[in-house]
């Protein structure tokens, strides 16, 4: 009877552990949004005398390489205005290879949709250029704000 027994609990823990066999797949995920800063600092774009075209630049940090960045540019005045004599002066904006006037960039204007570019999570300087359509001949300041908007 102890055989029996014995036997019988050997037979019952071979077969418990061939029900406990198995194997299962865990899917891990995540999910990081795409995010893509532009620089607090900005340095003016400052034109001298007989001046008729400057390049500017700001930074934008992302953190992505390949997916595509939207670029928007909007001018408070639509040109280089001085106010004191009522003169606005005319310009073009130029961006990755888009030009725009000042003037039909009044809305936040998208420029062009890019990659953000490489390496992920570092500062990347971008240009763009401001041409004049001739040198400023009136007295004065001129002014204009641009608001650059860089969203993934």
């Amino acid at each position: 009877m102890r055989k029996i027994l014995l036997a019988g609990a050997a037979m019952l823990a071979t077969t418990g552990m061939a029900m406990a066999a198995g194997s299962a797949t865990v899917t891990l995920e995540s999910t990081v949004p795409n995010v893509c800063t532009i620089g607090s600092t900005i340095a003016p774009v400052v034109f001298g005398e007989g001046d008729t075209s400057k390049v500017g630049s700001f930074t934008t940090n992302c953190n992505f390489s390949l997916a595509n960045i939207s670029v928007s540019f909007k001018s408070a005045n639509g040109g280089l205005l001085n106010a004191a004599e009522e003169v606005k002066a005319p310009y073009n904006l130029t961006y990755s290879g888009v030009t725009k006037a000042a003037a039909d960039i009044t809305d936040s204007t998208l420029f062009i949709a890019e990659p953000a570019g490489t390496p992920r999570n570092s500062p990347k300087t971008r240009n763009f250029t401001v041409a004049l359509d001739g040198a400023l001949t009136v007295g004065g300041t001129y002014s204009d704000t641009l608001t650059i908007n860089v969203t993934p």
